[in-house]
């Protein structure tokens, strides 16, 4: 394998098993479960095409003018019981305005605007005497009169349409067929931002927003619907508020509140795009505070740990999932959780995540569940006080036993409902012996764009489980691959959530946005489009992106894109060259690790491919001319190509031992919190500062002897 050279590390593998493990109560290291004929993987039916969701049609009348030579000639008008997200959908579109023209739309209550409908089906609308246009944003009075009802729309469905006089619709289904409150009308104005005035959000921040202007804004006749294709579609800001980012904040000298109000711009971004829901599920880990209830009246519950013992430490609990009275309590408590929200359509039975004191249940009885020729896996263990990771088989076929021992009792009580769990990490893989239940719906965690060997063959697993299972939902943690370097992998992640869904995806939750917008930016941006609607054209998007944002430098854009692709391609292909079969095993555990793209990447984004990168920028901002803000839209781009330098000189100091070696390490780390500082007030999206902070805390361990600089207040870049 090309380069493999530069990964192999020493792993855990070979140390030995305390002599007392395999004799404690049965636990031990040997799968007991049965062996299993394996056949050629099951190829899944593609069990659906996306119907179109967008529709365009001849629109009626002429152009409804909005702003005339700077003057203001239309108001804004929202139903007298508008919710709190359709009048900031309002706001947003008078924003837009103002920032395009310079003059200020009024937004009224319909009880408080002179309107009436005509007889050829439109509107006649006076604003202090005087008759104007008008936006009417959400489902009013008046467009019910005229047989404009969301109702009428799918599900989260959106519409545009002008009337044959006196203004435009823009409206949606705010309400689901289950009861639950869905956000259309958000996504109407979001569709009307973008079709019909030309805006784009392309990162958080002001250096982000394309507004043109405009003193003349004039709406020709239009009348379009669109809805979603999935109606499940999510994506986490994990570099945001989250534990982990508030951690990493202050270990770089910034406070909460501080953050909370650089924050505030990725919040309103989010609510530019189509990112929703019209079912609400529960699929996340489940069993936090089981320790605390159950521990000490029904220790059998939790998981044998290799001293004999079910003692656990209170934090990410490993239950033991071959006990039948833990499956009773289990449904038990899923058939309250349904009866107690009728919106609810799953309750989790999700395990908790992977601990690093806490040891996975190897108990005879678990093990017998397990078959020895399962897809090998990685195993945490704490044998005699040491971390120890070891082979065994995927434990896929021993959980979805207890998946399914839920899932009956619990379709017992609700036929139409659902326990979902995740397919993760050591039972990622799919069965080998255990049917999926029809009311257990799975959650595969899988896909990384840093990888090619982990993205083709968790592409097989996705496979293996869509074969199989009646619902399956996407939660990859693909947007954290690449450690802030540069990244453009928008094709292969479109290939993939069209495959995913015509092989059945039910929905799509990714985590997580870390807030790399420099350097991941474009895949952040096509996310929401290719969730709204997977098979849309991803080139398209791409050019959209470029032209909308880069104006006359698009062309040099493009081929700076197609550089970072080429970049990041070549260390994921790096890491795929070669089947399983092909690979020594040291080989494949360095693959597998979550560390590989990291330890290729500095000889991959070195001096020259960053140099080529910079003279990229320089010659989008000599095309530019003097166009001010591509030239600061460039210049972000810039911040993440000078951190990507500065990520490679750090990866490669990092195993740093001789004094003068830990002095050029300090030297590095000085330079990085710095930079982190002085992005955080000026450039706050650049980077996921807060993120990366606590994900590369190694960094600053006390080897290196490094300490924060004593620093006056930050110098902008």
């Amino acid at each position: 394998m090309k380069a493999l050279s530069l990964l192999i590390i020493p792993l855990a593998f070979a140390l030995p098993v305390s002599s007392h493990a395999s004799e404690a109560g049965g636990w031990g290291l040997e799968p007991l479960g049965p062996e299993v004929k394996r056949g050629p993987a099951p190829v899944p039916t593609k069990k659906r095409v996306q119907e179109p969701g967008f529709s365009s049609r001849p629109g009626k009348g002429t152009p409804v003018t909005l702003v005339e030579n700077g003057k203001v000639t239309s108001i804004i008008i929202i139903p007298d019981d508008a919710s709190p997200e359709v009048r900031a959908a309002a706001k947003r579109v008078a924003s837009a305005i103002q920032k395009m023209s310079g003059s200020t739309i009024p937004v009224l209550p319909e009880s408080k605007s002179t309107l009436s409908t005509t007889e050829e089906g439109g509107l006649t609308v006076l604003y202090e005497e005087k008759p104007v246009s008008a936006i009417l944003i959400g489902e009013t009075k008046a467009g019910k009169k005229l047989g404009y009802r969301a109702g009428e729309l799918r599900e989260e469905g959106l519409r545009v349409v002008t009337l044959p006089s006196g203004g435009i619709l823009v409206y949606g289904r705010d309400l689901a067929a289950n009861g639950m409150k869905t956000e259309g009308t958000r996504y109407a104005v979001a569709h009307f931002l973008e079709r019909q005035l030309g805006c784009r959000w392309l990162w958080p921040g002001k250096s982000g927003e394309v507004i043109p202007e405009r003193k003349t804004i004039s709406i020709a006749p239009v009348d379009e619907t669109d809805a979603p294709a999935l109606p499940f579609r999510v994506m986490r800001a994990s570099g945001y508020l989250s534990e982990r980012a508030l951690k990493g904040v202050k270990s770089m000298g910034r406070s909460e509140e501080e953050f909370r109000r650089q924050v505030a711009a990725y919040q309103e971004w989010t609510q530019v795009q189509k990112l929703g829901a019209s079912v609400k599920l529960h699929y996340q880990h489940a069993y936090h505070g089981w320790g605390e209830r159950f521990m000490k009246q029904h220790p059998e519950w939790f998981a044998l740990q290799p001293n004999g013992t079910r003692k656990q430490e209170l934090t990410r609990e490993v239950l033991a999932f071959t006990n039948a009275a833990l499956a009773d309590e289990v449904a038990r408590e899923k058939i309250a959780e349904l009866a107690a929200d009728p919106a609810l359509v799953s309750a989790s039975i999700s395990p908790n995540d992977g601990s690093s004191v806490n040891s996975i249940c190897m108990s005879e009885e678990a093990r017998k569940l397990d078959p020895p020729n399962g897809d090998p896996v990685k195993l945490l263990f704490n044998l005699d006080g040491k971390r120890v990771y070891r082979k065994y088989p995927s434990l896929t076929d021993r959980y979805l036993t207890f998946f399914n021992r839920v899932a009956e009792k619990v379709a017992a009580a609700y036929p139409d409902r659902y326990v979902a769990a995740y397919a993760y990490g050591p039972y990622r893989s799919a069965p080998l012996y255990q049917p999926v239940h029809p009311n257990l719906m799975v959650c595969f965690v899988g896909f990384t764009y840093g990888n090619e060997y982990q993205r083709t063959s968790d592409r097989d697993k996705w496979d293996g489980w869509a074969s199989r299972a009646k619902y399956i939902i996407l939660r990859p943690n693909a947007l954290l691959s690449g450690g802030a370097y540069p990244m453009n992998y928008g094709r292969k992640m479109a290939s993939d959530l069209a495959h995913c869904y015509e092989t059945g995806m039910a929905g799509a939750d990714f985590s997580s946005v870390a807030g790399h917008w420099s350097n991941i930016g474009l895949n952040y941006y096509l996310l929401p489009r290719l969730l709204w609607n997977p098979t849309a054209d991803v080139d398209a998007m791409i050019n959209d992106y470029l032209e909308k944002g880069f104006g006359p430098a698009a062309p040099v854009m493009a081929r700076y894109f197609a550089k970072v692709e080429a970049l990041n391609g070549k260390v994921a292909e790096m890491l795929g060259d070669k089947t399983e079969a092909e690979l020594r095993d040291d080989e494949l555990d360095v693959i597998k690790s979550s560390d590989a793209f990291m330890n290729l990447a500095p000889a991959i984004y070195n001096e020259a491919a960053v140099q080529e990168l910079h003279a990229l920028l320089a010659e989008a901002k000599g095309v530019a001319g003097n166009d001010p803000k591509i030239r600061e839209r460039i210049a972000f781009i810039e911040q993440g190509v000078a951190f990507a330098d500065l990520q490679t000189r750090l990866y490669t100091s990092r195993d740093a031992k001789t004094p003068e070696e830990k002095a050029r390490m300090r030297e590095l780390l000085d330079e990085r919190y710095r930079l982190f500082q002085n992005l955080f007030d000026a450039n706050f999206y650049s980077i996921g500062l807060a993120h990366l902070n606590w994900k590369e805390a190694w960094m600053t361990k006390k080897e290196y002897g490094w300490q924060p600089p004593a620093l006056e207040k930050p110098v902008a870049p």
